[in-house]
């Protein structure tokens, strides 16, 4: 059950990320830095909850239906994102421009809660240390992380179709895994701390090998689309 929350948030942080790759440097700057502050002004909240409180929750079936309706609409927006971008040429009346707009610089509620999780697990960890010190160190690795992570995805990826298209599949994927953790409200996978490392490494690498191929088949057909326009 942990390993698959954990796969959740990590989906969402990478969406949040994937999302940045589509906003200009100035406005990339703003979120990480919003974030950052967020990280460093939760310290005392934080402190108040503890691992057990955070299990409480997850097993709280009233919380978990009213986080999957929270994670759907979140989905459904970034999806229609994803689909208004591909007709971006068709934006022709005010309100699917207006429509288009707020979309696209919606960056996401869930992703300050998986932040928020992040810290509760980053003040547990060091103990005997002052939880202001270690928040707002998190803060500055959160805000370096960020920066760092939407230039090198941008970099990596610098078709924005092909960032679209990614945007939409991973969104699905977590929308499905929202499901699974979330089911009629209630957790129906029974606990395990245990975690397979060799079969996550292997899922990583798997994804990392499919997406390289993918990208690659993508590139060489652009390139000739190229060729032949230029012809």
């Amino acid at each position: 059950m942990n390993t698959l929350v954990l796969i959740v948030m990590m989906l969402i942080a990478f969406n949040f990320l994937l999302k940045q790759t589509f906003w200009k440097m100035p406005l990339r700057i703003v979120t990480a830095i919003c974030s950052a502050v967020f990280v460093g002004l939760m310290w005392s909240i934080a402190i108040e909850q503890s691992r057990n409180q955070i299990d409480i929750w997850l097993n709280n079936p009233a919380l978990m239906r009213d986080t999957s309706v929270v994670l759907m609409i979140e989905i459904a927006l970034q999806i229609a994102f994803c689909i208004l971008t591909v007709k971006v040429n068709a934006l022709n009346t005010p309100i699917k421009k207006i429509t288009y707009s707020i979309l696209y610089y919606f960056p996401g509620v869930l992703f300050f809660i998986v932040l928020f999780s992040a810290l509760v697990f980053t003040l547990y960890s060091f103990p005997g240390e002052s939880f202001q010190l270690v928040a707002w160190s998190f803060a500055g690795i959160v805000l370096v992380i960020m920066l760092l992570a939407s230039g090198i995805l941008k970099k990596i990826l610098p078709d924005e179709d092909l960032r679209t298209e990614l945007l939409f599949l991973t969104n699905l994927i977590t929308i499905m895994a929202g499901i699974i953790v979330t089911v009629n409200g209630e957790v129906h996978i029974v606990g395990s701390d245990d975690l397979n490392w060799s079969a996550l490494l292997f899922i990583i690498l798997l994804s990392g090998i499919g997406a390289t191929i993918g990208f690659v088949l993508k590139r060489n057909k652009l390139k000739k689309i190229d060729k032949n326009v230029k012809i």
